[in-house]
């Protein structure tokens, strides 16, 4: 359990660092009773994937795959540029906002270029998800 809640704390901190309109913030995170609370906006349109499966069954026209995908990789860009790697961008994890802003988010398995001892050799292991 505390390499779970470490690699929680670790994504909460990541979240808190960056700062970039198509990536998620954490404005704060703060232990209760042994648990770890991370507190971010709420994204009231949710995930591409939750947005496809209930309003799109066909999938987005392409336009709009155009604009999720250009949007997407200013964040990526954006992290890369601060030593970040997200290592699991996929539908689920792309969200967008009541004024469709897309939003990066879910930064469990990313790594830092930066990182020594063994945050430094996962980022060499396969992560995230398969067919993505």
């Amino acid at each position: 359990m505390l390499f779970l809640q470490d690699d929680i704390r670790w994504e909460a901190q990541t979240m808190s660092l960056i700062d970039h309109p198509n990536v998620i913030r954490a404005y704060c995170s703060f232990v209760a009773n042994h648990n770890l609370w991370v507190v971010m906006p709420f994204i009231s349109k949710g995930s591409c994937l939750h947005l496809m499966k209930s309003a799109y069954p066909d999938g987005f026209e392409e336009p709009t795959i155009g604009f999720i995908m250009k949007e997407t990789l200013k964040a990526l860009d954006y992290l890369y540029r601060q030593g970040y790697i997200h290592r699991d961008v996929k539908a689920r994890n792309i969200l967008l906002d009541n004024n469709g802003t897309v939003k990066l988010a879910d930064f469990g398995v990313s790594a830092c270029m930066f990182d020594v001892g063994d945050r430094q050799h996962s980022r060499n292991t396969f992560v995230g998800t398969s067919y993505w």
